[in-house]
């Protein structure tokens, strides 16, 4: 009786798993290298999505030389990745877009996505508010 795991079904060249692992961790070093470049969001599920894979790819290398360490290591990134896709599936999509950089030759010369405030014409702040009666 064979077993899934056995050489005779199972067969793959001894560099293959290695070449997974670093591939797996290829994946890892392009996703945090393009995090901190400002390539991806982490408000976005990309960056969730090359992690997931890469802890993939690195536990199925594990597979063939275990080790417990690392073994639970990918296992909570892959967890934690899941977990981040499904938070950034079921939130709420933003009501207004983030509004262009707008150049104005005015007050503002860039406002970077946020709106002009409106001119007081009346109001304490203002001087022209008129006197109450009592």
């Amino acid at each position: 009786m064979t077993t899934f795991l056995d050489p005779a079904v199972f067969a793959l060249p001894a560099w293959a798993p290695t070449a997974v692992g670093v591939v797996g961790f290829m994946i890892y070093a392009g996703a945090e290298t393009a995090l901190c470049l400002r390539k991806l969001n982490s408000e976005g599920i990309a960056y969730y999505l090359l992690k997931g894979f890469a802890a993939i790819l690195t536990v199925a290398s594990l597979l063939h030389s275990f080790n417990t360490g690392a073994f639970l290591s990918q296992l909570f990134c892959l967890l934690a990745a899941c977990f981040a896709i499904t938070l950034r599936l079921r939130a709420p999509r933003r009501a207004y877009p983030v509004a262009p950089l707008r150049r104005e030759p005015g007050l503002l010369a860039q406002t970077h996505g946020a709106r002009a405030m409106p001119t007081r014409t009346f109001g304490p702040g203002a001087g022209l508010c008129p006197a109450r009666s009592a």
